[in-house]
């Protein structure tokens, strides 16, 4: 979790981990409620933090994995808990500072969610 959070911290390694879907793994695994497993959920925390320096795209991803709902279920430290604040106002801060006009950004977000369905059901390739 260290090289993920590492990874996160920067602007390509945060790119390969947004294309390979760490967002969705990551809420898959808080989505576990074994006691046990508390600090590797603090872990994915701290990890998704540095994703949600991604922009929209980071705002796309964790609502395609439902990452609002399991971050409002969280339970942990305080610190945790403080982090999970963090990346909640990076889901839902629809602010972007060189745009003057006004934009609805959720409409955006699902418009792209609705066009990934029809490309990922067209089977398109990348090579």
């Amino acid at each position: 979790m260290l090289i993920l959070r590492n990874m996160a911290a920067c602007p390509d390694g945060r790119a390969a981990m947004l294309d390979a879907g760490a967002v969705g793994l990551l809420v898959s695994v808080l989505g576990e409620s074994n006691s046990d497993s508390m600090s590797t959920q603090e872990r994915c925390i701290s990890v998704l933090y540095g994703l949600s320096h991604g922009g929209l795209r980071f705002k796309i991803l964790a609502k395609e994995a439902g990452a609002v709902r399991k971050l409002e279920e969280f339970s942990g430290s305080e610190r945790a808990e403080n982090t999970v604040r963090g990346i909640m106002e990076a889901v839902m801060d629809t602010r972007e500072e060189n745009i003057e006009e006004d934009v609805d950004w959720e409409e955006l977000i699902d418009l792209e969610l609705a066009n990934r369905g029809q490309s990922c059901s067209a089977g398109s390739s990348n090579f």
